[in-house]
């Protein structure tokens, strides 16, 4: 099941984007889930880090898809963000989101279909996993790939990302249990690894970067194991 959000200030096109988003579930016999949005504020007070896609309208009042897409970064860094605009030349600003893509209205199902199989190639990549974490605030979900290591602090988890670092509640096994057909190892029992960014080991510490990870001498022998088989041949 893909979860799809459309926000859009005018019904019509919000509507004539969710036909042609049904249209080509139905042909494709894709699961979906679409709802659909006609106030930007309203949307942004219920959002979850749940949406699997986001088709956002650039020209709304109060919160127009630029701003919205702000205020969905912070909480979601991930999750591709389509916009929608009358004037092509405003979505140049997406960069700034990171969009994933743009459409411009009015909207021809040809275009929409390139659009969207754009998005749901992004989804099916087999080497990523969008993972939810549950904060105080509420949720974030990441892209695993975006994620350096994550560690046991005061009883809660610290995420590093290469533009963040933000505490969640949950236990290291879990995540581990999440994580582990897409890199990440322990290097002890208080980091959880993506050996994605390890750029080197030195006696006993793993290296990413600036950063230096201690490694536990009972995991230590596994842990290089693991890490040359992945700059062997399974790193991506």
């Amino acid at each position: 099941m893909i979860k799809i959000a459309v926000v859009d200030d005018e019904r019509e096109f919000s509507d004539h984007l969710k036909q042609c988003l049904m249209q080509y579930a139905e042909k494709m016999s894709l699961a979906v889930d679409i709802q659909t949005f006609n106030d930007s504020v309203m949307f942004m007070e219920r959002f979850r880090s749940d949406y699997d896609i986001l088709f956002l309208d650039i020209e709304m009042p109060d919160l127009d898809g630029i701003r919205l897409a702000t205020k969905i970064r912070e909480k979601d860094a991930a999750v591709p963000i389509i916009f929608v605009t009358n004037m092509k030349k405003m979505a140049v600003h997406g960069y700034q989101v990171n969009a994933l893509d743009f459409i411009v209205k009015p909207i021809h199902y040809y275009a929409f279909e390139l659009t969207f199989k754009k998005a749901l190639r992004s989804l099916a990549r087999e080497d990523v996993k969008f993972i939810v974490f549950s904060v105080k605030s509420g949720f974030r979900r990441l892209n695993s790939r975006d994620i350096r290591f994550i560690e046991v602090f005061a009883r809660k988890l610290v995420v590093h990302t290469d533009s963040e670092t933000f505490e969640a509640y949950g236990t290291l096994r879990e995540i581990e249990e999440q994580l582990y057909p897409y890199g990440f190892r322990r290097c002890n029992s208080g980091y959880l690894v993506n050996l994605r960014f390890v750029t080197g080991v030195e006696k006993d510490d793993v290296l990413l970067n600036d950063d230096r990870l201690a490694i536990s001498r009972p995991r230590k022998q596994i842990f290089l194991k693991e890490l040359m088989s992945y700059w062997g041949g399974g790193a991506r």
